[in-house]
């Protein structure tokens, strides 16, 4: 390890020698932006003292290697680090200013940086709430409870410690732990092969020594996200998550902290380390832990990058990786996102008339998105910013194409990148173009009031019809130049999924308002019907036209842990007192809460069938969600294909809706089961001693015992039943006590 550090440090001295040239073409947008604003302030970075320069951390950099190219030779050259690899993409550590050198190797075919995106919970915070993580289970943990699956997560804020993360003798039940944001005091020889940055904790001896992420204090996102998820809630049950006896395997998100010591105050640092590649590069580790262990592995991922980064990189490095490391027993889980309130301009250009359009953007990196209906029939493109014009010749961009227009009377500049993208839709080929604008320069000086706000104006002119895309929100505003023209109209509330939830590898979950305790639903919304849509979801389609979300769980009203380190002032909603220690629980609301519940259940269909791929589960989901709104056609791009059913959805996998065609779909509401070793108590609640039956049937759909009673209370005797799972019907006069339900003895 410090043979690697110190060849980046000479690879620092002499490739600075060889200039900042790069091949953009292989370059994102978003890298190129970043790679730009790293060169161009070379001169005022990395000094921890007066006249002394250093080398960089290295950061994680996403490349697709070409075929025969010599892999280890160029990453020698280049003094990089391999630290995965499928196939031709692998994920690297890297010094910052050795990626434009390499990326003139021609062993190098495309390379990514992807922006850091945003947790989803919603801002506001409820005094009141209904215990829905642990409702939505019922009973069913007496059959599945995660045991033999990998619950993972990538997230920020944990508490270790919480009593919700401990087995029922007090020990952590989370194994191993990868904190990014920790610098690591363990030797060269103790580092494992990932630890370039951060440091893991390898067993829960070292994950309870280490008591918290090491951004505890400032976040608290990751532990109210993890109870719900995998939580064991309090010694008797109360705010118990959905897999409350799986094996837990995080990593701490560089969202969270800085993952390397750095004294100054270079802001371009944050975009050269604060990328999504390290969360990928965490799945993968994840996911890897698992395999080894040959368990199958769920891993929850309520952290979405803008809409703008699902038009701007669909289809890239960042899919085709996360394509190839799920798959059957290996399943990513991700939240929509909470921007459904943003609204979305679709604006059609007809034929060779020309569409004029004015942008006033509050951000510094405005984006747009442009789909000729005939790639061969492309339109001229304009953008001016006041006195300067660019014009570009869509046919002549090629891979990427980046050029500067000038602010009058100053040396600062807005920078336009174009990439064109290829994909298919419906067996057809089809092109767009992405257009991400750097501001920053001018941004900063508008904000400073150094410099006064314009608008940019856009045009397409010539060339034959097509489709004009962007997203409305409070900073953003677009009108069409040419008076009177009423074409320019935003599309409520669609189209505005992030990623990676827009991707097909994954499942993508929206969010549902369920209410409170007093039957309201508070917070200001006005979905009053159980299990609505929430407005805050992101909804589909996706850019190019595929449906999502995939299925939609609660997102409201969720009481789970709270991080007993973080500095907030939060009120608990309820509080738990152990050994002398006071635990806290939190309600919080957002996609991100819907995301983990779902990610739960998805593990106790792992432990019922551990070969299911995300492929399979959405075929559960086809057959088994509910259907909120029966006015919608399912799927569609508010709910999927409905709010989860997780009982449903193990009747599916376990064969029992074929084996068993009068089994009830559902469990009884007023039905108690409770299993003393092979013996089942069953209690119906509120009985008006009327006859009923009872049924147990074995998995294959055999009826293992038939018994009737009017008693309120009876007992069946399975003590010679082979140990497994198994469903019991109750049937009675009463919806409420009828349905069935599934027990593992």
């Amino acid at each position: 390890m410090k043979r690697f550090f110190a060849f980046l440090a000479f690879a620092f001295l002499t490739i600075t020698l060889w200039g900042q040239d790069a091949k953009w073409t292989k370059m994102n947008p978003y890298m190129q932006m970043t790679i730009n604003h790293l060169n161009k302030n070379n001169h005022v970075r990395r000094s921890k003292a007066i006249g002394e320069t250093i080398a960089l951390p290295p950061t994680a950099l996403l490349v697709k290697i070409a075929e025969g190219a010599d892999v280890d030779a160029l990453l020698s050259r280049y003094a990089a680090k391999r630290l995965t690899r499928h196939d031709d993409l692998m994920m690297i550590a890297i010094s910052p200013d050795s990626i434009a050198p390499l990326s003139l190797s021609d062993g190098i075919v495309r390379m990514e940086m992807l922006p850091m995106g945003d947790v989803q919970n919603d801002k506001s915070r409820l005094t009141t709430g209904v215990d829905l993580v642990h409702g939505a289970s019922g009973e069913l943990p007496q059959a599945f409870t995660g045991k033999g699956v990998v619950a993972g997560i990538v997230d920020v804020g944990f508490d270790f410690g919480h009593i919700t993360f401990k087995d029922k003798e007090g020990r952590s039940r989370i194994r191993k732990f990868w904190d990014l944001g920790k610098v690591s005091e363990k030797s060269d020889d103790e580092k494992s092969e990932w630890e370039c940055w951060g440091t893991i904790y390898n067993s829960t001896e070292e994950v309870e020594a280490a008591k918290h992420s090491s951004d505890a204090e400032v976040q608290n996102h990751g532990s109210h996200v993890l109870g719900t998820m995998a939580g064991r809630g309090t010694p008797d049950g109360k705010w118990r998550g959905m897999a409350h006896e799986a094996d837990i395997i995080g990593a701490m998100s560089p969202l969270g902290a800085r993952i390397f010591e750095y004294d100054g105050d270079d802001e371009l640092l944050k975009d050269i380390y604060e990328t999504s590649n390290f969360d990928v590069l965490a799945m993968d580790f994840i996911f890897s832990q698992a395999k080894a262990e040959n368990k199958p592995c769920v891993i929850n991922y309520s952290i979405t990058s803008s809409e703008a980064d699902a038009w701007l990189y669909s289809g890239l490095l960042f899919e085709d990786y996360l394509n190839k490391i799920t798959g059957p027993g290996y399943i990513l889980v991700c939240s929509a996102g909470n921007s459904g309130n943003n609204k979305y301009v679709l604006a059609g250009k007809q034929s060779a008339a020309p569409m004029r359009l004015r942008l006033s953007h509050g951000t510094r990196n405005p984006f747009f998105y442009f789909k000729p209906e005939n790639p061969d029939n492309l339109p001229e493109f304009k953008i001016s910013f006041l006195a300067d014009t660019l014009t570009v010749d869509m046919k002549e961009t090629g891979a990427l194409y980046q050029k500067k227009i000038n602010y009058p009377n100053t040396l600062d500049s807005v920078t336009v990148y174009i990439e064109p993208s290829h994909f298919t839709k419906d067996g057809e080929e089809c092109l767009g173009f992405a257009f991400m604008l750097d501001m920053t320069e001018i941004f900063k000086r508008i904000q400073d009031k150094e410099l006064s706000a314009s608008q940019l104006h856009v045009a397409f002119e010539g060339g034959g019809s097509g489709m004009f895309m962007t997203s409305i929100t409070s900073s953003v505003t677009i009108h069409s130049q040419d008076e009177g023209d009423k074409s320019v109209l935003p599309e409520p509330y669609t189209h505005n999924l992030g990623v990676p939830g827009s991707f097909d590898c994954t499942v993508t979950v929206g969010a549902t308002i369920r209410t409170d305790l007093s039957g309201n639903s508070s917070g200001g919304y006005d979905e009053i019907k159980e299990g609505k849509i929430a407005s805050f979801s992101s909804r589909g389609p996706t850019w190019d036209g595929r449906t999502k979300p995939d299925i939609a769980a609660s997102g409201w009203n969720v009481i789970s842990a709270q991080n007993r380190y973080v500095n907030n002032n939060d009120k608990p909603y309820d509080t738990t007192e152990v050994g002398g220690e006071t635990y806290e629980w939190v309600i919080n609301g957002g996609t991100s809460m819907a995301s983990p519940c779902v990610a739960g259940i998805i593990a106790l269909w792992l432990e019922a069938d551990p070969t299911l791929s995300p492929e399979d589960v959405k075929n559960v989901f086809a057959k088994t969600a509910t259907h909120i709104d029966e006015t919608m056609e399912y799927p569609n791009n508010s709910y999927g294909y409905g709010e989860i059913n997780a009982y449903a959805g193990l009747l599916e996998i376990l064969g029992l809706n074929a084996s068993v065609p009068s089994i009830s779909s559902s469990q009884p509401r007023d039905v108690k089961f409770r299993v003393n070793g092979k013996i089942i108590d069953i209690t119906i609640e509120g009985h008006d001693n009327s006859r009923y039956t009872v049924k147990v049937y074995s998995t294959d759909g055999k009826v293992i015992m038939a018994e009737k009673s009017n008693a309120n209370h009876s007992t069946i005797d399975m003590s010679e039943a082979p140990s497994g799972v198994y469903a019991i019907q109750v049937n009675t006069s009463n919806c409420n006590t009828t349905g069935s339900t599934l027990v593992r003895l």
